[in-house]
């Protein structure tokens, strides 16, 4: 049973729409009111993440102009912010390959490898491959083969992304999944 809930309601159509919920357990205590008011900070990125999503995830999917939609985003993100080399180790990583098979087929070494990936990261905003890999799959349905597809998302996906990490820290979004 849950002690203490707050929750969001994302309209997606004039007939349905998604809740979103984030419950503490009997075990903690209620919400303070800065966890409220960052909430209710949070609360409109996450309707248009969701309301984005949705739409997305309407759109038919045709598995050969999906390979080719990745493709096409494979060669070119990140290519406004990251360096030549930057974007080959982004990509390879984004392909699955480790550090020592990266350095192998580039000729550098793995600390190298790493150090690129460390500035992959920092100059994308994300932490962990994880994120780089979401911040890709967020951005490769905009890919147009010539520009890099973070400038050609909509600011929307951008937006969220950035108002949702600035918003709660990691500290403060586990607690709230811990619930």
């Amino acid at each position: 049973m849950a002690k203490d809930e707050l929750n969001i309601l994302a309209p997606l159509c004039s007939e349905s729409a998604v809740a979103i919920y984030t419950v503490r357990s009997v075990d903690h205590e209620r919400f303070t009111r800065e966890e409220i008011r960052r909430f209710k900070q949070v609360a409109p990125a996450l309707v248009e993440a969701v309301k984005l999503h949705e739409r997305l995830a309407r759109r038919p999917v045709d598995p050969v102009m999906f390979h080719k939609q990745r493709q096409c985003a494979l060669g070119t993100f990140g290519i406004a912010s990251l360096s030549q080399r930057e974007c080959l180790v982004a990509r390879k990583t984004l392909l699955g390959h480790s550090a020592a098979s990266t350095a192998h087929s580039l000729g550098i070494t793995e600390g190298t490898v790493k150090n690129h990936r460390k500035r992959v990261y920092s100059k994308l905003g994300v932490d962990s491959l994880g994120e780089l890999m979401n911040l890709f799959l967020d951005v490769a349905a905009f890919a147009d083969g010539e520009n890099d597809p973070l400038d050609l998302c909509p600011s929307a996906v951008r937006a969220t992304r950035v108002s949702v990490r600035r918003a709660l820290s990691r500290q403060d979004m586990a607690r709230a999944l811990a619930g």
